[in-house]
């Protein structure tokens, strides 16, 4: 699904995606998206959460 709709997406593309799904980040780097920043953060802004890693990832 995804081969046939980012020829049709203006670029850059970028999305978010929890840092430990692998797979997910598999996926979006198979079709050429690139990591461009890693964030590390409290869940939903609650500074007593345990922090949760983020990557930014980008098709250009």
């Amino acid at each position: 699904m995804l081969a046939s709709v980012l020829p049709n997406i203006r670029r850059p593309i970028r999305l978010e995606v929890f840092s430990a799904n692998i797979a997910a980040k598999a996926l979006y780097a198979k079709h050429g998206f690139k990591i461009i920043k890693t964030v590390k953060e409290p869940w939903w802004s609650d500074p007593k959460s345990e922090p949760v890693s983020s990557d930014t990832m980008e098709l250009v």
